[in-house]
């Protein structure tokens, strides 16, 4: 599925690129201070996006990441209208039976140009090699390439407390589908949360 139908708000954030494949890094995380280990045992997968098509198709690709708990998407319970009415989000909360939230939010979607130089082959270290590959153009130029940089927040929310555990900006550079930014997404936060011991 290519990315124009994939809107958040004004501006479309998945969208398809013609150069590259699509990888993606955290670039910032938070931790509450006193999170231990997290042991969820079912957990609400949230994608905060307007367009309905991107939602239910994230928020399935997030439960099937969600590897030590029973996963439960947002959408099952909790209506696209209903996202706007704070105490109808709570009710759907409680009575779904979740203890933990996993909430995904797109951030910023924007177009970085840099320059990729090129390079001499090894023959322009002395006249006599370099003269013998003049006449052939050997020279590789550099060139000018455009990526674009799509940023998704991600929290995980203790449902009993209703505090942030963990808090998380990731960036995908050049994303062809919104399941394989939800995905790798998912893993670069899984990654992260082993590091600090807070998954096994």
């Amino acid at each position: 599925m290519k990315l124009n139908r994939l809107r958040f708000g004004l501006s479309t954030i998945f969208l398809l690129i013609s150069l590259g494949c699509a990888s993606t890094k955290m670039v910032k995380n938070w931790v509450y201070p006193e999170t231990g280990p997290l042991q969820f045992e079912k957990v609400m997968a949230l994608v905060l996006v307007q367009d309905t098509f991107v939602r239910r198709t994230g928020e399935d690709e997030m439960v099937r990441q969600i590897k030590q708990a029973e996963g439960v998407a947002a959408y099952t319970v909790l209506p696209d209208r209903g996202l706007e009415n704070e105490s109808m989000v709570r009710k759907a909360v409680e009575e779904s039976g979740v203890d933990g939230i996993v909430v995904m939010r797109p951030v910023y979607d924007r177009q970085e140009v840099s320059y990729v130089s090129g390079g001499f082959p090894g023959t322009y270290n002395s006249f006599y090699g370099y003269y013998g590959w003049a006449y052939q153009i050997s020279y590789s130029p550099g060139y000018y390439r455009s990526d674009r940089l799509v940023g998704v927040e991600t929290n995980i929310y203790d449902v009993k407390t209703e505090k942030l555990v963990w808090s998380g900006v990731s960036q995908t550079t050049n994303p062809k589908d919104v399941k394989k930014v939800v995905a790798e997404t998912a893993r670069a936060v899984r990654s992260v949360m082993k590091k600090y011991g807070f998954l096994s």
